[in-house]
């Protein structure tokens, strides 16, 4: 089974008129082919079957099929009780909807009730997407439930629903739907005429051409076969061939024909075959299975698409049975009709004649079957095109692709973007890009940065940078809100008149916000931070709203981003998570009083890093269950030592982090002083952006004479680490816990070093021992201890087999526990289960 890249919990429906039906092997496939491409399908049916004979492959489709039923007296209760659910869970979505389908006339209201059935159905079904075939019954059933359920719907228009509806009726049903797809470019064109504005799009039926093949061709000995399959219906011009049939025996060309199928037309076509003297030429062989049809191919001389244009408009698009023929390598015949062109080319991979001329159809087929080596090459050319074009699995990719851009997407809502110090936010959400699930990404500020991270090129989502906004540091709310007001003013204001309920109710919480976790002790009366974190919010809503496809907001660090995507929630009615990290758990200024708690129930779920935090998070959680410990996770691919690292004659110690406190990188200068007392060669390399410690840093380098010993380099782009790793003989990292709460909770250049196969010595603080034993996958020493930490740093140096027993288990604990292509899939599996995408999870 492939991965289809769709939510997990989400079930794709698929409804149709009848299924299964014999005419109808083009929905049979595209149901078999999508399971077989991993979508989970639930089917539904407005009518019960009627024929007396199905495809042996029916068996073989997994998905079951509800029937909606008519509205029948003996079932209004059942109805009334559906609609008063639907009515009693959006009454307001089901008001527009009633008011709708009673504006429509006709069958509005009939279609309505049953639309209701559908839409509670889908509900208990979990399906996120429906997909109809035919614009037209199906299509005014989905487009109604879609209107009650706000599940979105897709179209496959054909042929008959195309040319026999009214263009009033089309072009509703087309803007109504995500989009549609139709079998031919003829159908394409006249859709797109009718609608401009519609996402209409192009997709071929195809043919399983492992089972519609050339291998299975039979040579008879009996008069060659001439075969034509369909319904006996008057837009496929069976007269037509029969009356050629008439002058190909007139002309004394030996042949039999067998025409397979049934309909309407068949006593006319009877009374004209015995009218004709032709009982012994021509034959009706009647409805038959898939595999007798594909016998009757194997023995066929010359295959026949007579097709036309019915009187009432009716048409065929490309046939299937067309279609089924070439792939079986046969010589064709067929009519410049609707969108049959688009697959025969005249004289190369078969004959075209016009319409309703039975003297060209009969001297086409005379042609072919006394020119046998041209008919074989014009076969072997059919097969081409069909394996070219109408490869049913790859078209089918083109389906799963217009589904899986039906998604609701995540919102991504970040301090900053990209940030070289935070990888793993830039390798998450290509991590979600590669699983499938769409991204729209929002960052309060733009980093001015020169480098950045390889994988930033790689991730493709829409970003979107909030307008810059001045410091509240040493102003007044209202100086602050005279200069950054105009920023905001327009984008709060749509989303004010949009929403004036929800925007006023969320503002006067700001503001109680900022009253309540007002600076204590200081002259300063409000928070003003949420005020401004709330026209932030404004801006991103506007977006939000204006693009419409967004079903949940995820926040990273729980502090002033998971306010302003908890304000952006209630603006905008979407619900909401984040990621919390480190610092912002733990340093209580930053989520004054009970503000953390708050967030925390008003989330639907919160991810953190490591089961440390997890912990402390579920102890002030009112539903401890939400909080779920997912680690960032590597490409341990990307991560992965090199083959034959060279031997260097100074053993070299790495610490990678930005220079703050918490990274202990203090502890490890006065540790590297304690080596070179006693006699260590080493260098220590520290790789990060400046912090507040660069300046503490350096001088202690500087008093301790190890300038010649410790290098401090700015940071580098991934590339480059990978590359300084490779050359390093063992990684520190002496986390420690900051007075103000501060701390680590699983550094990521520890997992980075550990997947390059670098020996670690870390502290036993936070997350870190989740991830790493002592003395089994690296070495673990108490915080603030310079003296135990160069112990540590020289049993690695200086003991080969120790290093080589670290370096290994290091690498498969991370490989285990660490890989992103699985930490990812967690957080996507939340994703997928929250109401925005399950959408009609609240009706059950």
């Amino acid at each position: 089974m492939v991965d289809t890249g769709l939510a997990a919990s989400q079930r794709i429906g698929v409804l149709v008129k009848v299924f299964p039906k014999l005419s109808e092997t083009f929905i049979l496939e595209e149901i078999l082919g999508m399971e077989r491409q991993g979508f989970a399908l639930k089917l539904y049916a407005l009518a019960s079957p009627t024929d007396s004979l199905t495809h042996p492959t029916v068996k073989q489709v997994r998905a079951s099929v509800t029937l909606v039923p008519e509205v029948q007296p003996g079932r209004y209760l059942e109805f009334a009780k559906r609609h008063l659910k639907l009515f009693t869970r959006a009454p307001r979505r089901y008001g527009r909807a009633l008011v709708h389908a009673a504006r429509l006339g006709g069958d509005g209201l009939h279609d309505f009730v049953r639309s209701g059935w559908l839409a509670v159905e889908m509900g208990s079904d979990q399906v996120g997407h429906l997909h109809t075939h035919f614009i037209s019954k199906p299509a005014d059933l989905a487009a109604l439930a879609t209107r009650i359920s706000a599940i979105p719907f897709s179209i496959s228009a054909h042929a008959k629903d195309i040319y026999l509806s009214k263009a009033a009726d089309l072009k509703r049903k087309l803007h109504a739907a995500q989009f549609t797809v139709t079998c031919t470019e003829f159908n394409r064109k006249t859709l797109a005429e009718i609608a401009p504005q519609a996402a209409v799009h192009l997709m071929y039926h195809g043919v399983d051409q492992t089972l519609f093949h050339p291998r299975w061709r039979k040579v008879t000995d009996e008069p060659p076969l001439i075969l034509s399959v369909g319904r006996l219906r008057q837009k496929k011009g069976l007269d037509t061939l029969i009356d050629a049939c008439r002058m190909l025996r007139d002309r004394g060309i030996d042949f039999r024909c067998e025409i397979i199928g049934y309909g309407q037309e068949q006593s006319s076509l009877s009374a004209q075959i015995a009218a004709l003297g032709l009982t012994h030429w021509v034959r009706l062989s009647g409805a038959q299975s898939r595999e007798q049809v594909i016998q009757a191919y194997a023995k066929t001389a010359v295959y026949v698409q007579p097709s036309r244009i019915a009187d009432d408009g009716d048409r065929d698009g490309i046939p299937n049975v067309l279609l089924e023929a070439m792939a079986m390598g046969l010589p064709v015949v067929a009519t410049r009709v609707s969108g049959i062109p688009e697959l025969v080319q005249d004289r190369h991979n078969g004959l075209l004649v016009e319409a309703n001329q039975p003297a060209a159809v009969a001297d086409a087929i005379q042609t072919l079957l006394e020119q046998r080596p041209f008919g074989a090459q014009l076969g072997q050319r059919a097969r081409e095109k069909v394996a070219a074009n109408f490869d049913n699995a790859r078209n089918l990719l083109r389906l799963r692709d217009l589904i899986k851009a039906c998604e609701p997407r995540v919102a991504y809502i970040m301090n900053g973007y990209p940030r070289l110090s935070e990888t793993f936010i830039a390798h998450e959400i290509h991590q979600l890009e590669r699983s499938g699930m769409q991204l729209r990404l929002f960052s309060v500020k733009r980093e001015p940065q020169e480098k950045t991270h390889p994988v930033v090129s790689a991730i493709s989502s829409p970003l979107t940078y909030l307008p810059d906004a001045s410091s509240l540091s040493n102003t007044s709310i209202w100086r602050w809100l005279r200069e950054n007001l105009p920023v905001f003013w327009r984008a709060n204001a749509a989303v004010a008149s949009r929403h004036p309920i929800r925007y006023f109710k969320t503002l006067f919480s700001a503001i109680a916000m900022s009253w309540r976790y007002r600076p204590q002790g200081k002259t300063v009366r409000l928070r003003k931070v949420f005020i401004k974190e709330f026209l932030q919010a404004g801006q991103i809503t506007d977006e939000l709203l204006r693009a419409g496809d967004v079903g949940h907001l995820h926040g990273h660090f729980c502090h002033g981003v998971a306010t302003i995507t908890w304000f952006v929630s209630r603006l905008a009615g979407i619900p909401f998570s984040f990621t919390a990290h480190a610092k912002d758990i733990y340093q209580a200024d930053l989520n004054p009083g009970d503000l953390l708690p708050r967030k925390l129930g008003a989330a639907r779920f919160v991810a953190t890093c490591t089961c440390a935090n997890a912990q402390m998070l579920r102890g002030i959680h009112p539903r401890p269950d939400e909080v779920h410990a997912i680690y960032h996770g590597l490409d341990t691919q990307y991560f992965s030592p090199a083959s034959g690292a060279e031997q260097r004659e100074s053993p070299m110690i790495l610490s990678v982090g930005r220079l703050v406190e918490k990274k202990g990188f203090d502890q490890l200068i006065l540790a590297c002083a304690e080596l070179l007392r006693g006699g260590v060669k080493f260098r220590c390399m520290i790789v990060g952006e400046r912090g507040d410690a660069y300046t503490t840093i350096c001088e202690l380098i500087k008093s301790l004479g190890l300038t010649e010993h410790v290098e401090l380099r700015e940071a580098v782009t991934q590339d480059e680490l990978r590359d300084i790793y490779r050359q390093a003989t063992v990684f520190a990292l002496p986390c420690q816990i900051t007075a103000a709460g501060d701390r680590d909770g699983f550094p990521n250049v520890l997992a980075e070093a550990m997947a390059m196969q670098v020996p670690v010595v870390s502290t036993n603080i936070s997350g870190i021992p989740e991830m790493i034993e002592d003395d089994v996958h690296g070495l673990l020493v108490p915080p603030r201890n310079p003296l135990a930490l160069a112990a540590a740093l020289r049993r690695v140096i200086e003991e080969p087999a120790l290093h080589q027993r670290l370096a290994t288990a290091a690498r498969d604990r991370i490989c285990e526990r660490f890989d992103s292509s699985q930490t990812t899939l967690q957080l996507r599996d939340l994703f997928s289960r929250q109401p925005g995408f399950a959408r009609l999870g609240q009706w059950v």
